[in-house]
């Protein structure tokens, strides 16, 4: 087995692919299906962005953003 050193772990996410977080302002929302929710979520976790979200009566999700990372830039 050959090891190899240096090799960048992948964080799963596409970055490019929520963007939109960065036009959000504390307070703002969308609405997405649950998948979307649940990804969004994961990508939450791993860049510190804080959601709350809520069932509306269509059965998609109303998702809030709570809180920013603080090291982003403005």
């Amino acid at each position: 087995m050959k090891i190899e050193k240096g090799v960048p772990i992948p964080l799963g996410a596409e970055p490019e692919k929520y963007d939109f977080l960065k036009d959000m302002e504390i307070g703002d929302s969308i609405v997405m299906t649950a998948k979307e929710r649940n990804n969004l979520y994961s990508y939450g976790r791993i860049y510190r962005y804080k959601f709350l979200s809520r069932a509306t009566k269509n059965g998609t999700l109303r998702v809030w953003l709570k809180e920013k990372p603080e090291m982003e830039e403005k």
